[in-house]
């Protein structure tokens, strides 16, 4: 696909900022192949979905910031955006679905308190240096999360759960999904992560 025109009188999409959306700017389709993206992008508030595969293969995307009414990253997201560098996730992200950040430019992100569920390989080969949980361990974890991700270092807030693999257990273990674990005393702290 190298070029999408919208037919005159179409109603069911629009575009804004290279990015095409159903009309009302509620669901990201995805984006126009011919237009450069803004960046940073910050997705509207109004957007409460993205499809899968949506931002897939954008090199020219480097920094996006998704609102608190997008609640599941899906699928292939942003698979191959190697230029991707900057990520601000919504405080009611729930779900990071399958491949989502896979091949990306990332080395660091902050996973909110709300996310529960992080699928396969969500962040594969990436030169992912640091995670920050807000919260407690996600209830469901993928095969591979970090896989080639090799300098990758979990950092978590003293007293959040379910580092163990066990739901309520404050105990914080060595090493999550393989790689190290660092207690941080508060969010300042994390946020003073060098």
């Amino acid at each position: 696909l190298k070029r999408i025109t919208l037919a005159a009188g179409n109603t069911a999409f629009c575009v804004s900022n290279a990015v095409l959306y159903t009309t009302g700017c509620s669901s990201i389709v995805m984006t126009i192949p011919q237009d450069t993206l803004p960046n940073p992008l910050v997705i509207p508030d109004t957007v409460t979905s993205i499809r899968d595969g949506a931002f897939s293969t954008r090199y020219d995307l480097r920094s996006v910031t998704i609102p608190d009414s997008v609640t599941v990253i899906p699928d292939n997201a942003f698979q191959n955006c190697s230029s991707l560098t900057n990520l601000v996730l919504g405080a009611r992200t729930t779900t990071i679905r399958r491949y989502a950040f896979d091949n990306c430019g990332l080395l660091s992100v902050t996973i909110p308190a709300s996310v529960t569920t992080l699928g396969v390989c969500a962040f594969r080969d990436i030169y992912l240096t640091r995670v920050m949980f807000l919260g407690n361990a996600p209830a469901s974890v993928g095969s591979d999360l970090y896989s080639s991700s090799s300098a990758t270092t979990n950092y978590v807030g003293i007293g959040s759960t379910g580092w163990s693999g066990t739901p309520g257990d404050a105990t914080l273990p060595a090493t999550w999904q393989e790689k190290p674990v660092v207690a941080m005393p508060s969010l300042t702290m994390v946020n003073s992560v060098a």
